[in-house]
């Protein structure tokens, strides 16, 4: 990896930056953090007296316009149009998951990263998880019949509150947050064609927690031919308390179970697991918030009629610092991501496909 140091700008300054993204970035010889932006501006002045950074903005676009940055953070709600700018203003881009919100800003963001000859890379940190990386490999050598993908986290600020002491400030006016929060929603309905509530909160939970289980699912095993099935329910209150469970349908004889929830607790689950006649294979990702928690694989298989049961942890590498690194190499060394706009468009398709296939199911 080339020694050059990249010049970024971050522009969101919540949960994901403060715990994760800036940490790193600030660690890594590789970057160089030259601006910092958040709609709160006693929040961005925090972070960067805390960091020594001094272009501070409260305008994503006055960030972008800084000359001497070479590529940008994009960890706000709502990415695309950010995104985008980004990359008209000749930026290579980092951008959180859920890459956006619909296939016409997929499509938009695709368009930009080509015309621009720029990375846009999707913030898919379970892909550079080298848990992840090694139980892929072994899926590739089983003849693996049925996958089940399985989501159940935490859903609260009890184990973040425990680890973390999170700056938040309460400086930004109402009508600034309710114009943010109405667009955001504005752009859901449009994506879904829908203004029931129900279908536009399930969507957006779609997007926000099962991006990250169609992009282990899809890093392993590829894009599903067809969804065959797909269910959502509201157990619990909130907007988050969604339920969905879909069935996807793969080549050769090949079927998914795809499911996600919402919790409470403060256990973690999240799991990809793939069955074939002699062996299961398991991986078992910890909390995203926790830094440097293993990442599970474990194999059962029959040998010599007896059962074998092994459970490897690759690394403790971090899976956000492994992704910042693969990003820098992808800009220096012209590369193209692993997880690059392209992806996020097709993982974008397939979460709306899920969602439709209810929605067609119920009308």
């Amino acid at each position: 990896m080339s020694g050059k140091t990249l010049k970024v700008g971050v522009i969101g300054c919540g949960g994901v930056a403060q715990i994760m993204h800036l940490p790193y970035l600030n660690e890594l010889d590789e970057f160089e953090v030259v601006g910092v932006c958040d709609i709160s501006k006693n929040l961005v002045n925090k972070i960067a007296d805390y960091y020594n950074i001094q272009k501070r903005y409260t305008n994503a676009y006055d960030l972008i316009n800084q000359k001497d940055i070479e590529a940008v953070f994009v960890l706000t709600m709502d990415h695309a149009d950010i995104a985008i700018e980004a990359a008209n203003n000749g930026k290579h881009v980092l951008v959180e998951k859920p890459m956006c919100l619909s296939i016409e800003e997929a499509d938009k963001m695709v368009e930009a990263s080509k015309r621009n000859n720029v990375k846009i890379m999707v913030g898919y940190m379970k892909r550079y998880d080298p848990g992840f990386q090694y139980g892929k490999k072994l899926f590739e050598n089983s003849d693996t019949k049925l996958i089940y993908v399985h989501d159940l986290p935490h859903f609260n600020s009890q184990l973040v509150d425990d680890v973390y002491n999170l700056h938040t400030y309460k400086d930004v006016p109402k009508d600034v947050i309710d114009e943010i929060t109405c667009s955001y929603f504005n752009k859901l309905k449009k994506a879904i064609s829908s203004d029931n509530e129900d279908l536009i909160h399930a969507y957006n939970w779609l997007l926000m927690l099962g991006s990250h289980d169609v992009s282990i699912l899809t890093g392993a095993f590829g894009y599903p031919k067809d969804v065959l099935f797909t269910d959502v329910w509201h157990p619990m209150p909130g907007p988050y308390g969604y339920f969905i469970t879909s069935f996807l349908d793969y080549d050769n004889e090949k079927r998914c179970v795809f499911e996600i929830g919402h919790s409470e607790r403060k256990w973690f689950e999240e799991s990809l697991i793939g069955y074939s006649p002699q062996k299961t294979i398991s991986i078992s990702f910890p909390s995203p918030f926790l830094k440097n928690a293993p990442t599970r694989v474990k194999q059962i298989e029959m040998e010599d009629e007896a059962i074998h049961e092994r459970e490897t942890i690759a690394s403790y590498d971090e899976a956000f610092r492994r992704e910042q690194l693969h990003f820098h190499d992808c800009v220096v060394n012209d590369k193209t991501p692993q997880t690059d706009v392209e992806i996020g468009r097709k993982d974008i398709a397939l979460l709306t496909e899920i969602l439709n296939k209810y929605i067609q199911r119920t009308a």
